[in-house]
């Protein structure tokens, strides 16, 4: 391993004889790239041309560790000690600046290393320098000591070395304490050897893991509620708790509350609920950024779990306080850019501001994770690419795919209902986004399809409605249906059996959005074994194009386009729901075909040791037969 810093003195000596200012800065530039890249040599790094840096702050070298470390970030900065004197305190400020954003920028837990190689005049010999109180070199360590990190925010870096450049007389030194002095170290290699070793919190997670070896990891996930009050993601959290339990993980949900109800029917599927102490003045979600209240007061969980940028701040804000060994899991439901857009009217506002802070909520929450999850493969795509151009290594992304809902039966295929009842379970209120105006003319043409003395007209059933907001959502709908078209408005309910007895007694069940992530509630009908007709720019149309084939057509029947014009779309839309009116028996023994497809191809037993794997739990299952 070579030194550096002698061939740097060299080549200094070299260019101080150069009049041209321009000449001076090449030179440093180049001796800047040189040390960059021994050092980058020296960890085993792949150093990133600075043409490629997208962020101002990207550390100059980054070292993926494997799932056992972090990853290592070393800022490279060279320094002249003839010109130190006069702006040293800038300096010392910059790098401060520069070690907040480049943590911000960083998965979570990486540890930021900085190396400052400081170029003595011409013909200086280290060794005969002295630390004098007022000397320029003891103030420059003693000012360098203080951007330790305390590990109390977000500032500071977790190792330091200094090295000292001379064609004689060259030394490195590392600065071990915020108010100490330096330490001698005896080479290069010495250097790079402090620079990579982890800090106390990361060797307590190692000695922790060993501790720990072969047991099953402790998953903390972080929720609203434990039942589905407030929609899709509760279900989700839900099963997805119940899921890591059934492979054998030690499960606990953060909630801001919780009944004893509540509380008996987690522990009958072996999830734990807990709940903060309450706090005079503090309600709702902001509980959950104090620690909860575990039965064992020493818990520390070794996987923290969150959702999307409302639920993921909380998981973020327990594992940097409270358990920093923990790797974090942040699932992705949305697509903020996507769905937003979906949302827009033409001649409307734009929701432009809107969409570029929630978008960006999203990515910092998923960069600084351990892992990521995209709940279907439209998400998993749509966060992989938000991510592109961020600090590397960017964490591991993941396809998670849920599993279906176990509603204790299915629908009979044999026995299908004798109304011509169509489902669409959205939130109403989003007309645009969530496609109800293309329900509504797509009614109207399947309608016209029947004869006109057709005593079972097709019926219309919008489940979703807020009770605030029903009359205005019944005020648009009877601005754009026609008096052919019968809706009836239900509101929105949480309860299982509620949404049970809508799917068992329709014939399809339609999700017309403009966008969707995932699909959640198309996904539950498939559960059921409900015919379904969904969007094609949906994360369930990618899914079952993936795992239902569907004869020689490339995409299958049940996936219908929502861009572009509306009443083309509603044409097609229309003649599918026609057919499937028409000819419940075949409808419903497809349904059963896709619901079995699904079944033989996802699992959440399957989906959940992916994510384990993910993070690097192997100790309960093959991770490379995933």
């Amino acid at each position: 391993m070579t030194d550096p810093l002698p061939i740097i003195a060299t080549t200094d000596d070299e260019e101080s004889l150069a009049s041209d200012i321009r000449q001076l800065r090449a030179g440093l530039q180049r001796r800047s790239e040189f040390l960059e890249s021994e050092i980058a040599t020296a960890l085993g790094a792949q150093i990133e041309s600075r043409n490629s840096r997208s962020a101002q702050f990207r550390a100059d070298v980054v070292v993926d560790r494997g799932h056992q470390l972090p990853p290592l970030a070393v800022e490279i900065k060279l320094w002249q000690y003839r010109l130190l004197a006069k702006n040293l305190s800038n300096r010392i400020i910059e790098l401060l600046g520069q070690s907040v954003e480049m943590r911000r920028e960083l998965p979570y837990g990486a540890q930021l290393a900085l190396a400052i190689v400081i170029v003595g005049d011409r013909g200086t010999d280290w060794n005969e320098q002295r630390l004098d109180r007022d000397s320029v070199l003891n103030r420059a360590t003693v000012r360098l000591a203080s951007l330790l990190s305390e590990r109390r925010d977000d500032a500071g870096y977790d190792r330091i070395i200094v090295g000292l450049s001379a064609v004689r007389g060259s030394q490195w030194w590392a600065l071990e304490a915020r108010f100490g002095g330096p330490t001698l170290l005896p080479d290069f290699a010495a250097a790079i050897s402090h620079l990579e070793r982890p800090p106390a919190e990361e060797v307590q997670r190692s000695d922790a893991n060993k501790s720990r070896e072969g047991l099953p990891p402790r998953i903390l996930l972080v929720a609203d509620e434990w039942n589905s009050r407030k929609g899709g993601i509760s279900t989700f959290n839900r099963e997805l708790a119940v899921a890591f339990a059934d492979v054998g993980c030690e499960v606990h949900v953060a909630v801001p509350e919780a009944d004893s109800t509540e509380r008996d029917a987690a522990l009958e599927k072996r999830v734990t609920l807990v709940v903060p102490p309450s706090i005079p003045g503090v309600k709702g979600n902001e509980i959950l950024l104090t620690r909860p209240r575990f039965e064992d007061d020493e818990y520390e969980p070794d996987i923290v779990v969150g959702h999307g940028r409302i639920l993921g701040p909380y998981a973020y804000a327990l594992q940097n306080n409270f358990f920093r060994v923990a790797r974090r899991v942040h699932f992705v439901h949305t697509d903020a850019e996507m769905l937003e857009s979906a949302k827009e009217q033409a001649g409307g506002p734009s929701r432009m501001l809107t969409v570029e802070d929630r978008q960006r909520t999203e990515v910092e929450l998923a960069v600084s994770a351990s892992l990521v999850a995209g709940v279907g493969p439209l998400l998993a795509e749509s966060i992989t690419h938000a991510m592109r151009g961020w600090p590397a290594p960017r964490p591991e992304v993941v396809n998670f795919l849920p599993g279906l809902r176990d509603w204790g039966d299915v629908v009979d295929p044999t026995d299908v209902p004798p109304r011509r009842q169509v489902l669409l379970i959205a939130r109403a209120e989003d007309i645009e986004s969530k496609g109800i105006d293309i329900a509504v003319e797509a009614m109207l043409d399947a309608i016209n399809r029947f004869p006109a003395n057709a005593v079972d007209s097709p019926l219309l059933i919008v489940r979703g409605v807020p009770d605030a907001k029903a009359d205005a959502v019944k005020r648009r709908l009877d601005a754009i249906a026609s008096p052919h078209v019968q809706i009836l408005l239900r509101p929105y309910r949480s309860d299982e059996n509620t949404i049970k007895l809508d799917l068992w007694q329709s014939r399809v069940v339609i999700m017309p959005s403009r966008h969707e992530g995932f699909g959640l509630a198309a996904y539950e009908a498939i559960a059921a074994g409900v015919p379904v007709l969904i969007s094609q720019d949906s994360g369930l149309a990618r899914l079952l194009i993936e795992k239902v084939p569907d004869g020689e057509r490339v995409i299958p029947r049940e996936i219908l386009p929502v861009r572009g014009d509306t009443a083309v779309n509603a044409e097609i839309w229309g003649q599918a729901l026609y057919e499937t009116l028409s000819d419940p028996s075949s409808a419903f023994l497809r349904a059963a075909h896709v619901r079995n497809e699904v079944l033989a191809n996802i699992t959440w037993n399957d989906s959940v040791q992916k994510l384990l794997c993910g993070v690097g739990y192997h100790t309960l299952h093959d991770c490379a037969s995933l």
